[in-house]
């Protein structure tokens, strides 16, 4: 605005030094005039802005409007109209020369003239007073700032304050132009050497400066323009980072920017031994892209520990993978263990719990295949309840040594009590643990029925656990083709035949389904324990 103005003044005054008619001499005093109020208002408003202790609103409300009456009643100041506001400035003018011959204008001043010279004299005064305020209140680093602001107006001021109490008469040399233009590009240059600042960037400069983690401002090709302490330090070459010195980003905070502005999903990266979390932003407005700012956020110490958890997390794993396979490894002899302890009691029992593994596993693997229970039966699953269905007749233990008859209901309640309550004594009893539940569950109820005719709580359909479910029917049918004492076994296609009859009777329609899908496997076991006999 400045610089528009002195334009504007030199304009009027190289009119005023070289003009030879009336016309051309009064239009360069206009310009000259109304450049000459608008600077003074300029320089006052610019120091109150800048020293922040200008007068009260109202005082800085009617120096800023002061030289509106003048810009109007300036450049209709005539002589050739009688109405008398066009001959408030100029009462009138003629062409005269000077003694040297050269064409001059002569001005007989009007009322709002001596207006004007006393407001520009106000102008000046409160200029001054608004230095000498601020040299009063500061300290000595903002008096040395306040000092050296002033005196590169000063130029200004002081053409400003000579043109207006001055005769107008003919320059002999265009020096106010002169001095105005060296002052205003010598200004120019020291306020960008500098960078003067308003309070908001100052503020912005002092936040940036004092965040632990590096920041960077680029322009929209990528250089560096500006940065904050902390990205000094990590890169030193950023110091002369400015509008001048044309220094790029590094090629991998570039390479950031370029494919994670958008995202916002940029990976960690290393510099100098430390890991930062880069964050980059766009700087645009109505849709223009002007640079971005990328922010390293200094993730070293949150990533060490992350490290450290991780290792701790992995042995932690390898310890739990151990204590794992140690409690499997004991599972395995208390189970095995009973099974040799059942054979060793009755070769019949060890034999049928045995089996009733086999048949299991075969029924679990098809029902997990497909049907209505794939989802439930999950690895983990399957294979934990082939480790228990051994256990199912463990109760027989107990009662090897009275009379067992299966067909008595007395015998059956008795073993898988008794079977339910060892399980309870080798196994913690946990309820979250998928050993014991279903180890107690196949133990207990393997001998309920689908319709509710079985022992010994007569659940009915789903009410009884998918485990136990399974077994019964893997537990029906070995003990159908097992040769007992004074009984014929069943042959594979009696046994199968009377497993499908028991559908929704006894068994669970969905587990029988998958017994007929499951048919040759259990016929290729079945010969296989009928050649083993």
């Amino acid at each position: 605005m400045t610089s528009g103005i002195v334009i504007f003044f030199i304009i009027g005054h190289m009119l005023h030094f070289s003009g030879s008619t009336e016309e051309a001499l009064l239009l360069g005093a206009k310009f000259e005039y109304v450049a000459n109020i608008c600077l003074l208002g300029g320089i006052y408003n610019f120091l109150a802005a800048f020293y922040r202790k200008s007068p009260n609103r109202q005082i800085l409300f009617i120096a800023r409007i002061i030289p509106a009456p003048f810009v109007i009643l300036i450049p209709i100041a005539s002589t050739a109209s009688p109405l008398w506001i066009f001959r408030l400035f100029f009462k009138s003018y003629s062409l005269g020369t000077t003694k040297t011959g050269l064409c001059e204008l002569v001005i007989e001043r009007g009322p709002a003239f001596y207006c004007y010279m006393v407001f520009a004299g106000l102008y000046a005064l409160l200029i001054v007073a608004t230095f000498i305020s601020k040299l009063h209140s500061s300290t000595k680093t903002e008096r040395s700032l306040a000092v050296r602001m002033f005196l590169r107006l000063l130029p200004f001021l002081l053409v400003c304050t000579v043109f207006t109490f001055m005769t107008y008469r003919r320059p002999v040399t265009p020096l106010r132009p002169l001095v105005l233009s060296a002052t205003t590009v010598l200004c120019a240059y020291l306020v960008h050497k500098e960078k003067f600042r308003n309070l908001y960037d100052l503020s912005y400069f002092a936040v940036v400066d004092s965040l632990y983690d590096p920041l960077f401002v680029t322009d929209s090709e990528f250089f560096v323009r500006n940065a904050n302490v902390a990205a000094k330090v990590l890169f030193p070459e950023y110091h002369k980072a400015n509008y001048k010195n044309q220094i790029p980003i590094d090629p991998e905070l570039k390479q950031i920017l370029n494919q994670s502005v958008y995202t916002m999903d940029s990976k960690h990266i290393r510099i100098a031994s430390r890991e930062f979390s880069p964050e980059p932003h766009r700087i645009e407005r109505d849709g223009i892209l002007y640079g971005y700012i990328l922010v390293l956020n200094d993730v070293t110490e949150q990533s060490n520990k992350f490290m450290q958890l991780e290792h701790k997390n992995m042995q932690l794993s390898f310890d739990y993978k151990e204590i794992e396979n140690d409690l499997l490894t004991t599972r395995s002899k208390i189970v095995g263990g009973l099974i040799q302890y059942a054979l060793e009691m009755d070769s019949y029992t060890g034999e049928h719990m045995r089996r009733t593994s086999n048949y299991t596993a075969i029924l679990v693997k098809q029902l997990q295949a497909g049907g209505k229970y794939a989802s439930t039966i999950t690895n983990e699953y399957r294979i934990t309840l082939c480790q228990v269905t051994p256990l199912h007749d463990v109760g027989k233990i107990f009662l090897a040594n009275k009379a067992w008859n299966p067909e008595e209901e007395g015998s059956l309640q008795d073993h898988v009590n008794s079977g339910a309550k060892l399980i309870d004594r080798f196994f913690i009893n946990d309820q979250t643990n998928l050993f014991y539940t279903l180890a107690k569950e196949v133990t207990l109820y393997h001998h309920e029925c689908w319709d509710g005719s079985g022992l010994p709580k007569g659940l009915k359909g789903e009410e009884i656990p998918l485990g136990a479910r399974i077994v019964a029917l893997a537990n029906e049918f070995d003990s159908l083709t097992l040769k007992r004492k004074h009984e014929v076994p069943y042959s594979f296609a009696e046994a199968y035949t009377t497993i499908l009859s028991e559908s929704g009777k006894k068994f669970d329609p969905e587990i029988v389904e998958a017994f007929k899908l499951a048919r040759k496997e259990f016929l290729d076991m079945y010969n296989q324990v009928t050649k083993s006999k």
